[in-house]
């Protein structure tokens, strides 16, 4: 594996405790690897930064409206989809 993709595996894999943090905490081994990753990565810890004020907009908007608003399941297959192939391009 390149040094290059070997990096993006481990900022995708970042990333994703990122998100999974912010629904709830994280088991001690993730926990350490993302603050391990976030030490030496400046991209991550902004995604991090970002991805919580994404959050806390869309907790703030979402607890002003009356209906819950939710994604239906084949966009969000799609959605999927679509961002692994743009991952696997580079």
């Amino acid at each position: 594996m390149s040094k290059k993709r070997k990096i993006a595996n481990n900022c995708e894999k970042a990333t994703f405790l990122i998100e999974k943090s912010l629904l709830g905490p994280l088991s001690q081994r993730d926990n350490f690897y993302m603050g391990l990753h976030l030490k030496g990565c400046d991209v991550c810890r902004i995604y991090q930064v970002q991805s919580m004020g994404i959050n806390y907009l869309a907790s703030q908007l979402l607890s002003e409206t009356a209906a819950p608003l939710k994604l239906d399941d084949d966009f969000k297959k799609k959605l999927h989809l679509k961002v692994n192939e743009a991952l696997r391009k580079g």
